[in-house]
């Protein structure tokens, strides 16, 4: 790091020490765009030092930050947004849960109506076949519930 630092302090002193490679430094009615791109070795080198002056390199800790008081604020902020998302998606089960079961009892309704509708009309094998259906729609209830 120390290396990089020297190196880039280097390069940006040779770029004001040299006034013709930095015409807005060194005459500011002569400004051209071809003289400020002409040593582009030196313009990437100061822009390069310019980009990581403005990165942080190291957090400061502040004091407040650790302290009892926020720790607790955070902890309580965590739990509170995970129960929140765990009570959202149990719900979301619950409801899934409860429109499956209707979707599956409206479905035992309509075959008992279609069945009271046939029941004098059907012979013995029909009544059986019906009843057959009837029995696996209350399996596939009480399996899934």
């Amino acid at each position: 790091m120390a290396a990089l630092r020297s190196w880039l302090s280097r390069g940006v002193a040779s770029v004001f020490r040299y006034r013709q490679c930095v015409p807005v430094v060194a005459n500011f009615k002569k400004l051209r765009f071809s003289e400020l791109i002409r040593p582009w070795h030196k313009t990437v080198a100061v822009g390069f030092g310019v980009t990581l002056c403005a990165i942080p390199i190291a957090q400061k800790s502040e004091p407040h930050s650790l302290s009892n008081d926020a720790l607790m604020k955070r902890a309580v902020s965590l739990v509170t947004d995970s129960t929140s998302t765990f009570l959202s998606q149990t719900t979301y089960a619950l409801i899934e849960a409860i429109t499956e079961y209707t979707k599956a009892v409206y479905t035992l309704i309509s075959l008992y109506r279609q069945y009271t509708s046939l029941l004098g009309k059907m012979n013995s094998q029909e009544e059986d076949q019906v009843w057959q259906v009837i029995i696996g729609a209350r399996v596939e209830v009480s399996k899934g519930y």
